[in-house]
């Protein structure tokens, strides 16, 4: 059970190897493929979170109207079961939204935090209480499982407490 992120038949519902195969494409990464390819680095994704946590703006520069921001990162849906997880989730317009005991966004999860995961072991989020972005990406894919999100809830607590320190 523990060793679930190593199965090639979780997730997708393809082998890992034909998900990173796909996007390894050039083409596939060219095209706009919406909740699909936002490809980039940990950085370049802590970068984003960090913009949207401090309401559009990074750097001094504002490149997103705060309002936009704010109503983006709001709960707009919640339910008692996604349809692909199978467990309670809420979402804003194209995040999810914190505040949930079995989120990934840890233990101190809130439910103005927002973030998304992506294929394999991949996920960000941002915190506008803390004014704070946050990514984590692996190397490979690993399929989504309890492990991912038990590893990135403690990441995500473990930034936090740094924060708090």
């Amino acid at each position: 059970m523990y060793d679930r992120c190593r199965d090639p038949g979780e997730g997708l519902g393809i082998p890992a190897a034909e998900s990173a195969a796909a996007f390894n494409d050039e083409a596939v990464r060219r095209a706009v493929i919406p909740a699909a390819n936002g490809i980039s680095t940990a950085r370049e994704m802590a970068r984003f979170y960090a913009c949207m946590a401090n309401g559009g703006a990074f750097n001094g520069t504002r490149l997103l109207d705060a309002e936009t921001v704010a109503h983006t990162t709001q709960t707009h849906a919640e339910t008692e079961s996604d349809g692909t997880l199978s467990r309670p989730a809420r979402y804003g317009l194209g995040f999810w939204t914190g505040g949930l005991a079995n989120d990934m966004f840890g233990s101190m999860s809130r439910e103005r935090m927002f973030g998304h995961a992506g294929l394999g072991s991949i996920f960000g989020w941002g915190d506008p209480e803390r004014n704070v972005g946050f990514a984590y990406v692996t190397n490979g894919i690993r399929e989504e499982s309890w492990e991912h999100a038990a590893r990135v809830s403690g990441l995500s607590d473990a930034v936090r407490l740094a924060l708090c320190e």
